[in-house]
């Protein structure tokens, strides 16, 4: 069982495999509910990085190269075949590393790439530093970004454990900035939630990364992916189907 890769049904005859990469502090309960609504000719593939699910036993990587690293060695089978990528906020910066690593190696694009929640990868992902802030400051921060889960954050046990793997994501968000204009994908769609705080210029700066992108404002906040995750997968249904993957 490949602990790090999380494929609720496997899916040997599907025509092509969607790769999401979880936000930061978020685990494959982001994605499993997507199974049932997704197209059948789709296979659900989740990332699960060290610190989180059946990789808790592993430290969490606060390094992105390290981490782009061990995620290479886990997604290589995958990589090769006809797959697609979906990363919301942190994780997609982290699809990003991992497609131009894939590219660079001589693995080929993805057939379109979800870009969710986030500026475009030469802008910082957050506006404020967290890693600064001691626990009490940062669980407060937790609390208003909202993405969470209520029985983490109000379950102070269960948050001390869970505080290394928030912290070792914030760094990795804290300290992303794309240098490179790689043309990662020949379509690409941009997601954002109505009530985000990320302007149209900086979701506009993702373009440069594909031949074909368009923005898509979803209802919903930050975490438009959590209450209205239907809306979302239905979209990508139908973005895959418009542009031939399925």
């Amino acid at each position: 069982m490949n602990k790090w890769i999380i494929r609720p049904a496997e899916k040997p005859a599907a025509k092509v495999k969607l790769i999401c990469f979880p936000y930061a502090g978020g685990g494959t309960h982001v994605f499993v509910p997507w199974q049932q609504l997704l197209h059948q000719d789709i296979e659900l593939c989740i990332v699960q990085p060290p610190g989180r699910g059946s990789n808790f036993e592993l430290e969490p990587i606060a390094n992105m190269t390290q981490l782009v690293d061990a995620l290479m060695l886990e997604l290589s089978s995958d990589l090769d075949s006809n797959y697609v990528v979906f990363g919301h906020s942190l994780g997609s910066r982290v699809a990003l590393e991992v497609v131009c690593r894939a590219i660079n190696s001589g693995y080929r694009k993805p057939l379109h790439f979800f870009a969710s929640g986030s500026p475009g990868p030469k802008l910082p992902c957050l506006d404020k530093s967290c890693t600064s802030l001691n626990d009490e400051q940062f669980i407060q921060v937790l609390k208003e970004l909202n993405g969470t889960p209520p029985e983490v954050l109000n379950n102070m046990e269960l948050l001390e454990l869970f505080l290394p793997t928030l912290r070792s994501d914030f760094h990795l968000a804290e300290q992303h900035k794309c240098d490179k204009s790689t043309l990662v994908a020949e379509h690409m769609t941009i997601l954002s939630g109505k009530q985000d705080t990320i302007s149209t210029a900086q979701l506009d700066s993702w373009r440069e990364f594909a031949v074909h992108s368009e923005i898509v404002l979803c209802e919903g906040d930050h975490f438009f992916i959590h209450s209205h995750s239907e809306q979302t997968v239905l979209m990508i249904n139908q973005k895959l189907k418009s542009t031939g993957v399925i």
